[in-house]
């Protein structure tokens, strides 16, 4: 079989190939400073870095009333949502609370 029917046969069953499998597992390893560190490590801190920084700079010009206000306010509000978690009320109740039961009268 050449590569073109392993590709087409990957993608009619679903399973990688031999070639696809080593692809995928040689970028999950991004070389940063001479270490081999999990791409999704690298992504995190990065985003993680870069909200920080729309953050102080938002609110730096609201300090500064820099005009237009509603922007600053618009972008610290969607940095703040994109950093918190959001709360789960299922899992907090089943963890701390054991199931309700009815009382017979």
């Amino acid at each position: 079989m050449d590569s073109a029917a392993l590709v087409e046969l990957s993608r009619m069953t679903g399973e990688d190939t031999e070639p696809q499998k080593r692809e995928r597992d040689t970028t999950r390893l991004w070389p940063l400073f001479g270490l081999q560190l999990p791409r999704s490590e690298i992504v995190f801190f990065c985003q993680t870095f870069i909200i920080y920084v729309v953050v102080v700079t938002s609110l730096v010009n609201l300090t500064l009333k820099n005009e237009p206000i509603n922007l600053w306010i618009a972008l610290l509000g969607s940095c703040l949502g994109y950093l918190l978690p959001h709360p789960s009320i299922d899992n907090i109740s089943k963890q701390k609370h054991p199931p309700l039961q009815r009382q017979q009268p």
